[in-house]
Order: structure tokens, then C-alpha cells, then sequence
């Protein structure tokens, strides 16, 4: 190719012009730029309700298998563990009779319905 001829003093205004040309480009992209970045605070809520959706549907998974199935067998348990339950059972069988007290014959009973009834005790 042929190379054309310019005037030294073109080139200077050129180069001047692209300068400016570049500046204003910078100024535009930095305005931009201020546009385009999103705050923490503006991308939080959608990120809160999605999260909170999730725990949710989790949560109510769970109430409806536990609703459904309830509280799972126990499995793989030995002859200790078995010993154990029944202890426990018998235990708390004790306790509660020692709260409770003695059973009153059934003539007792009839006569603490009506005083229930009435009221009084």
C-alpha cells in the first residue's frame, strides 16, 4: 500500500482528539460502571427469600414425615438394650404409683364424683 502524506502538525490534532475521544469514553464507562454495580443491600432480599423458601419447604417436609410415619423404630437392638427398656419402664411405673398413692375402694370413688360434681372438693 501506499502511505499518504499528513502534515506533522495533523497528527498532532489527531493525537489530541483521540485523547479526548478516550477521556470521554473513560468518563462514559465510569458513569456506567456507577449504574451497573449492585449494593450488597440491593441483592440481600432475594437471596433471604430464597434461602427462606427452602428452609421452609425443608421444615414442612419433616412436620409431614413426622405427621405421616412418626418417630422412627428402633432397630438393632440387643437383649441389654431390651433389659434397659424394661427397667426404665418399670421405673417410671414405680414413680408413678408412688405420686399417685394408693387406690381407694370403689364406694370412695362414687362419693368423690358427686362432691366433684358439686363442687366442693
Amino acid at each position: 500500500k501506499k502511505e499518504q502524506w499528513h502534515h506533522p502538525a495533523s497528527a498532532r490534532v489527531r493525537e489530541r482528539e483521540r485523547g479526548e475521544q478516550r477521556a470521554r469514553l473513560g468518563k462514559k464507562r465510569a458513569r456506567n460502571k456507577e449504574r451497573e454495580s449492585a449494593m450488597p443491600y440491593e441483592s440481600a432480599p432475594p437471596f433471604i427469600i430464597i434461602v427462606g423458601a427452602f428452609c421452609a419447604m425443608g421444615g414442612l417436609q419433616y412436620l409431614g414425615n413426622q405427621i405421616i410415619y412418626g418417630k422412627p423404630k428402633p432397630m438393632g437392638q440387643d437383649e441389654w438394650d431390651k433389659k434397659l427398656i424394661e427397667r426404665d419402664e418399670r421405673l417410671l411405673e414405680e414413680a408413678r404409683l408412688k405420686k399417685e398413692g394408693p387406690k381407694p375402694p370403689s364406694a370412695y370413688a362414687d362419693l368423690n364424683k358427686g362432691r366433684k360434681w358439686l363442687g366442693l372438693f
